[in-house]
């Protein structure tokens, strides 16, 4: 069994499900690619899908664009810091 995978699943801040947030990181200001969870899995028997409020983010990028990445993501939800 791996140890870690080359994937990471991140909760959508407040407000936005997995859809808005990823469609907000799409953005032109941010410019980071992901896959709402929404689009992961099926749905549980009650018809509700795990993933409705996630994103998930692969991580095979270059290790400097991974951190470029997550620098966009902390200017965009937070301001320039």
């Amino acid at each position: 069994m791996p140890k870690a995978t080359l994937y990471v699943w991140a909760k959508a801040p407040k407000g936005l499900d997995g859809m808005g947030f990823a469609s907000r990181l799409l953005a032109p200001d941010i410019g980071v690619v992901c896959t709402p969870g929404l689009a992961l899995g099926e749905p549980l028997q009650d018809n509700s899908y795990p993933g409705k409020d996630y994103v998930r983010f692969a991580l095979v990028p270059k290790t400097e664009d991974v951190k470029e990445a997550a620098i966009r993501i902390r200017r965009g939800f937070l301001g320039a810091r």
